[in-house]
């Protein structure tokens, strides 16, 4: 109902650099068609495969193949590196339309009462890559539906606010993985490793990237923050250049 992936063998997915990747296949009709491999199996097999209304998994050798071969004319720093990783174990896996997960989406809501959000992140990433809007409007209508229980509508309500809600993170080399967050409101937030639970505001004049002042010893750091390009910058360490900042994807 998810997302297929897969993990070499004993490996560690801790000791390596995780990478998704993302391919759009435009055709005759009009029509396009989106790909996305989360995977470290060779070809990056499984591919996930939609067009908005539906999803499947690619999981065949000689389609690998080809869309690798796609893949390296585009991003030469794609190329695996060392031991050629193995082709995954093919499952059956048929392809399940929008609807259906939904579905199955709402029907773990109201069943699970303990950590509802966790066990069903990847029916929520699958939505929400498929066709973001939506699932948005889905959400939305969920959440306003008398007939469904509370604890559906809430949880639904909860999800459309974090879907709304952009982040990215920037690997600071001094200080570690920084995470910046716009909810709907068009706020802007900052949080530094080590205190999480510390949300730093932002402001932002028009035209002007978001500035953050941030408590340190022995006087405070400020951070610009260019939300348009993804960089961040220490106005303390102009030298070092700017830091790039990955949006999170579901």
């Amino acid at each position: 109902m998810g997302l297929q992936t897969c993990q070499i063998p004993g490996e560690d997915p801790a000791q390596h650099a995780f990478m998704s990747t993302e391919l759009v296949l435009h055709l005759n009709n009009g029509r396009s068609l989106r790909l996305r491999s989360d995977s470290t199996c060779r070809y990056g097999l499984p591919w996930n495969v939609t067009d908005g209304r539906y999803l499947a998994a690619i999981y065949d050798s000689a389609a690998g193949a080809i869309l690798h071969n796609l893949l390296m004319h585009g991003c030469a720093d794609c190329k695996p590196s060392g031991v050629e990783p193995p082709e995954p174990y093919p499952v059956r896996h048929q392809e399940v339309s929008f609807g259906r997960i939904l579905a199955v989406l709402e029907a773990e809501w109201k069943r699970d009462t303990r950590l509802p959000l966790l066990h069903t992140a990847h029916l929520q990433s699958a939505l929400a890559w498929m066709d973001r809007d939506r699932f948005e409007r889905a959400l939305d209508a969920i959440a306003h539906q008398p007939r469904k229980s509370e604890q559906v509508r809430r949880i639904a309500a909860q999800v459309l606010d974090n879907l709304r809600t952009r982040i990215w993170r920037c690997a600071d080399s001094e200080v570690g993985i920084v995470t910046i967050e716009k909810p709907r409101d068009g706020s802007y937030a900052i949080t530094l490793p080590g205190v999480a639970d510390v949300k730093y505001p932002g402001h932002r004049g028009d035209g002007n990237p978001v500035i953050f002042v941030v408590p340190a010893a022995p006087g405070s750091l400020t951070l610009d923050f260019d939300p348009e390009a993804g960089r961040l910058n220490r106005r303390d360490r102009p030298e070092d250049g700017e830091t790039e900042c990955q949006p999170d994807m579901p």
